[in-house]
């Protein structure tokens, strides 16, 4: 019998990590290849990935090793894109707080791939497999010609300038 896995309770997360910024890059490459093997253990992916690259930090970072205190203005920044049982992340985070190196993680749920900053107005006539159409319904406007329907007329005509004097007569009649 084949055996069958069951991807339905699989979900996709964003990992990010701050490693020691004493680490050389080889040896950060490695500390994130051993993260690696732990999700893939706890049968998760991973579909990206961005290696450790020395980056400054936003506010000091204060880690604790063999009773010495240490405090970082700089780490190795890396982040994984992952996918992995829901029940399986408490246990990857008990097995990552063991990495000597690491400074902060966080695993956040991952909402979407990519998203726009702004609805993609739909042209007509565009081609059935075009980039609009692999986006989710919400994120893509309506076409060009129900909104030129629903758009109303607007005159054209010059407005009337008014004088200082009918500005003031309008104005007291508002206050009367």
């Amino acid at each position: 019998m084949e055996e069958t896995t069951n991807t339905d309770l699989k979900v996709k997360y964003d990992l990010l990590f701050i490693l020691s910024p004493l680490l050389p890059e080889e040896t950060a490459a490695e500390e994130a290849n051993k993260m690696i093997k732990i999700i893939e253990t706890h049968g998760g992916t991973i579909f990206a990935s961005e290696m450790p690259k020395l980056r400054a930090l936003a506010y000091p970072v204060t880690k604790t090793w063999e009773g010495k205190k240490s405090i970082f203005d700089q780490g190795m920044f890396g982040s994984l894109k992952l996918e992995v049982d829901s029940t399986e992340i408490p246990a990857i985070k008990t097995e990552f707080a063991a990495f000597q190196h690491l400074l902060r993680s966080a695993i956040t749920y991952a909402y979407l791939d990519v998203r726009p900053i702004r609805k993609i107005p739909v042209a007509e006539g565009a081609p059935e497999e075009s980039v609009i159409s692999s986006l989710p319904p919400e994120l893509v406007s309506v076409p060009a010609t129900k909104v030129s329907e629903s758009v109303k007329e607007v005159s054209t005509e010059p407005k009337k300038v008014l004088s200082e004097a009918e500005i003031d007569k309008q104005i007291e009649s508002l206050l009367a």
